[in-house]
């Protein structure tokens, strides 16, 4: 029998970009030089499977996220969702259905949502265009449910995002990743702006949603403890190369590369 296709397929991958350099360069006077900030990186994430990215800040790891969410063009190689190939696309072309299967949520919970709107208007929002067939009704009832199935109330749907505490509105943000029932969430470093205690919360509602979604992630961090907590597999990125890779067992039981090692040794030991 023939394996089932991962959700996710990344083949080569790399992005590229032009940059000033000189100490004339804020002037306009400087030169010019191609930086690689990932450079032909290859991985596969099964479906409702989990594999983190681990790596210091400046490694490429948001860039390569933001290049499977088709939001950073890239320069060579493939991406792929399920059978199709979504690097084909220009940024801002992918379809809907494609988009609806890779959300993402953001570092910053309070940058990533409108001061201006409601947590229903945000919510409300990605519904609008991915079901428009949805009464106003059923987009209120699925708004509920939404904000229920991670932690909140009913109640919070009428509260503006200045009205909730940090861990609260990364709540909210991943309720909204959830509204078009994705296949694929690109977790972009989710808890690093939270409390110790409250990103365990965080870790354990993303571990709950994924049981009962089957959505996979793809979990960006440069928290070596929150990966191994999480992930079925584990990538270690260094200078836009994926330098290890392996279960988290191996990669933190028996790590090969030096920088992993490092990385590992910098981990606050209680």
């Amino acid at each position: 029998m023939r394996a089932p296709s991962p959700i996710l397929r990344v083949e080569n991958v790399s992005v590229k970009f032009l940059r000033r350099t000189g100490t004339r360069k804020f002037f306009g006077f400087g030169g010019k030089e191609i930086f690689t900030a990932v450079n032909r990186v290859s991985f596969e994430i099964p479906a409702g499977k989990t594999v983190g990215l681990v790596g210091e800040s400046g490694c490429g790891k948001s860039t390569l996220g933001r290049a499977i969410l088709r939001l950073q063009s890239i320069d060579s190689g493939k991406i792929f969702c399920g059978n199709d190939e979504i690097s084909r696309f220009p940024t801002a072309r992918m379809p809907l259905p494609l988009r609806r299967k890779i959300q993402m949520i953001f570092q910053n919970p309070y940058a990533s949502l409108n001061p201006r709107q409601t947590v229903s208007n945000v919510l409300s929002e990605p519904l609008e265009i991915h079901f428009p067939e949805m009464t106003a009704r059923e987009r209120e009832d699925e708004i509920v449910a939404l904000l229920e199935q991670v932690g909140l109330n009913a109640a919070h749907r009428l509260r503006y995002p200045h009205e909730f505490s940090g861990g609260q509105r990364q709540r909210i943000a991943i309720a909204r990743a959830l509204a078009v029932k994705p296949e694929l969430i690109v977790c972009d470093e989710p808890v690093s702006a939270l409390d110790v205690s409250v990103q365990a919360q965080i870790i354990d509602l993303l571990k709950k949603i994924q049981a009962q979604t089957g959505v996979a992630y793809l979990f960006v961090a440069h928290d070596l403890a929150v990966v191994e907590d999480l992930s079925d597999y584990v990538l270690v990125m260094r200078s836009g190369e994926i330098i290890e890779r392996g279960t988290p067992e191996e990669v933190y039981g028996s790590p090969q590369s030096d920088y992993t090692k490092t990385l590992l040794a910098a981990v606050p030991r209680l």
